[in-house]
């Protein structure tokens, strides 16, 4: 099987992340609650998540463990408002917020327990994931235009993959589940 080199794919990522969030923050400018501010701003965070992946090496392990959890965690949450303020009803505060204090309090409190801490994680960018589809899903009839599918079948393969890590954590191996150590796993995802 196919393993990728890690510091290329953050490397890449990031860029590719930092352009999406110029693109979509400047399409924000016009768009007055349409949804594309907390998308940009999810962009934003998702690319600072990988960046600070990619510089594990560089960072102390409790920081980068903390840091690039948290704000993969704020980024989903920024997607989350962004599809309900798209949608125009009210996101839960706690489906928006306790994630992210939730992975703030898993990330520092596990941070020398892998198995364990990529498990919790795993499970809650899953439940993140799934609320997501469920959101796109309810809606569906009531949005125009096929965007909502694409967005529908990225949420339901990101939930596909943290259920995997979540069940691999339990029963696999950790070395599978760690992002610096390439892996089928960590390539697919």
């Amino acid at each position: 099987m196919f393993t990728a080199d890690l510091p290329t794919i953050y490397m890449v990522i990031t860029l590719i992340g930092v352009t999406m969030t110029l693109v979509v923050s400047a399409s924000s400018l016009a768009d007055r609650n349409g949804g594309l501010r907390p998308i940009a701003l999810g962009l934003g965070l998702c690319t600072l998540g990988y960046y600070l992946f990619g510089q594990r090496q560089v960072l102390s392990e409790p920081v980068f463990i903390v840091l690039a959890n948290v704000a993969m965690a704020a980024s989903i949450s920024c997607f989350t408002f962004g599809i309900f303020q798209f949608q125009q009803r009210r996101a839960p505060r706690l489906v928006i917020f306790l994630p992210i204090l939730l992975m703030g309090l898993i990330s520092s409190i596990l941070a020398n327990q892998m198995a364990l801490r990529i498990g919790l994680i795993s499970l809650l960018f899953s439940l993140q994931s799934g609320f997501q589809l469920k959101s796109l899903v309810e809606k569906r009839h009531e949005t125009v235009g096929i965007g909502q599918y694409y967005l529908m079948v990225s949420f339901a393969l990101s939930f596909l993959i943290f259920v995997v890590r979540f069940f691999t954590s339990l029963f696999g191996s950790t070395t599978s589940l760690s992002i610096s150590q390439p892996g089928t796993l960590l390539t697919i995802s």
